[in-house]
């Protein structure tokens, strides 16, 4: 059976400046085969510390969906998500888990590690300047079990988790450390370029620094490479995961950002797939400001405006970003007319 697409959700929630959470109704969809999606976009308050703009979210029926945080800040955000339910190809396996420790260990059902990754969202208990104490990145270790690693655990996190595993796709995890590096290229087994996406997570090695000294994106550079790149030469620990099937359909590029709003042309989409990748938390950010700590003006998120452009939307344009983004497709859905619900689209800022 080809990979497909059975359905796609997608809207934009507020949350406002003294909400936590917010339930959001969407058309049933079979949980065991869907994933949610999600980016978030601080509105238009300057905060020296991101805890504020750190959800969770996971599907909790067949109708809904919950995003949380753990403190509001005192400011709103802009939650764009997406529901992608699958073909009977994939399975999904979801929980909640309370994060104590560096490395925190949840067993799940047996599943082939060479065609399944882990996404997961997690949301700090405090207010929290320095974002190394919120920010978590995951990698399934064996067939049975997911570590969620949270560098320096000097709050309690919770951490909402997906396992995705997919018939018939090769997945390549890969794991390591950038030390005073502006770029850190990864060396993979060589994969069909437009069939495979990406999967990216950071943490901060070192307990200390600016956000922006940790600010990295991901794009696969060519066949055989992952590239990590950011402004400034800062410390971190990266794990990622490369997913390649032949029934994907994927466009990918990167584009300098100045203005709140920058539109990118892509080639027309015209069928209803819609294909799962996330960054799996707000680490994808860059800007041109060396020494910055404010979260508002690392915020982003996507859209599309038509079959043939998307665009991203900054809360503050005073900083250049480098965004990467891929545009994923599955050719095994059938085809319908209808443009816009047929493609995912994942952005990730970088600097080239």
């Amino acid at each position: 059976m080809s990979l497909q697409i059975e359905s796609k959700q997608n809207g934009v929630s507020v949350v406002t400046a003294g909400q936590l959470a917010k339930d959001i109704t969407i058309l049933s969809v079979v949980t065991a085969q869907s994933v949610v999606l999600i980016q978030v976009k601080a509105n238009g308050v300057s905060q020296t510390n991101g805890s504020p703009g750190l959800f969770t979210a996971q599907i909790t029926s067949s109708t809904n969906i919950y995003i949380e945080r753990a403190v509001t800040g005192g400011w709103s955000c802009e939650i764009y998500w997406q529901v992608i339910e699958f073909s009977s190809d994939v399975s999904v396996q979801r929980g909640l888990d309370n994060l104590t420790t560096t490395a925190n260990s949840t067993i799940i059902s047996s599943v082939d590690l060479g065609e399944s990754y882990s996404l997961t969202y997690a949301r700090g208990q405090t207010l929290d300047t320095l974002m190394e104490e919120s920010l978590v990145n995951d990698m399934l270790t064996t067939a049975t079990t997911l570590l969620i690693y949270l560098d320096f655990p000097n709050v309690t996190n919770w951490a909402e988790w997906q396992v995705i595993s997919i018939s018939g796709a090769t997945v390549q995890s890969f794991a390591g450390d950038s030390i005073g590096e502006t770029y850190k290229d990864v060396i993979i087994t060589s994969v069909t370029e437009n069939e495979s996406f990406l999967k990216v997570n950071l943490t901060k090695y070192s307990a200390s620094g600016l956000n922006s000294n940790m600010m990295r994106g991901a794009r696969l550079f060519d066949n055989v490479t992952v590239r990590l790149s950011g402004y400034t030469a800062g410390d971190i620990n990266y794990k990622g995961y490369v997913i390649e099937h032949p029934d994907l359909s994927v466009q990918r590029g990167w584009e300098t950002a100045t203005a709140a709003i920058t539109a990118i042309a892509i080639s027309s989409v015209l069928t209803t797939d819609t294909f799962l990748s996330s960054g799996g938390h707000v680490q994808s950010w860059q800007t041109t400001n060396s020494t910055n700590n404010d979260y508002q003006e690392f915020s982003f998120v996507y859209r599309f405006d038509s079959q043939t452009q998307i665009s991203v939307i900054k809360d503050e344009a005073v900083y250049t970003s480098t965004v990467s983004w891929e545009v994923i497709g599955a050719t095994g859905t059938t085809p319908v007319t209808g443009g816009i619900p047929d493609y995912y689209f994942r952005m990730r800022t970088i600097h080239q």
